[in-house]
């Protein structure tokens, strides 16, 4: 379910538990989590700059990001919430 390159249906639920589970995680330890990626196989491509990590880091399906961190625009192919003082990236 998880291994088709995109959120689905199907898959959702993981991704959701995935999510929930960095979120807490983030609260515990005083929202201390920059950035984090979700996927499967992922490649992240570092950088000191935040959107050059986003645009260059390939098999993400969310990023969260901490509420600081500020984006000049959406990486193509994301939509944006704001859920518990963090942004979370999802792939279209």
């Amino acid at each position: 379910m998880l291994d088709c390159e995109k959120i689905t249906e199907d898959n959702c639920e993981f991704y959701k538990e995935i999510v929930q589970a960095v979120l807490v995680l983030n609260e515990l330890i005083d929202e201390s989590l920059d950035v984090v990626g979700i996927g499967l196989e992922t490649d992240i491509c570092y950088s000191e700059n935040i959107c050059d990590v986003i645009h260059n880091s390939k098999n993400v399906m969310i990023w969260i990001l901490n509420k600081h961190i500020k984006l000049k625009s959406l990486p193509k192919k994301f939509k944006g919430n704001i859920v518990q003082g963090v942004y979370i990236l999802q792939r279209e």
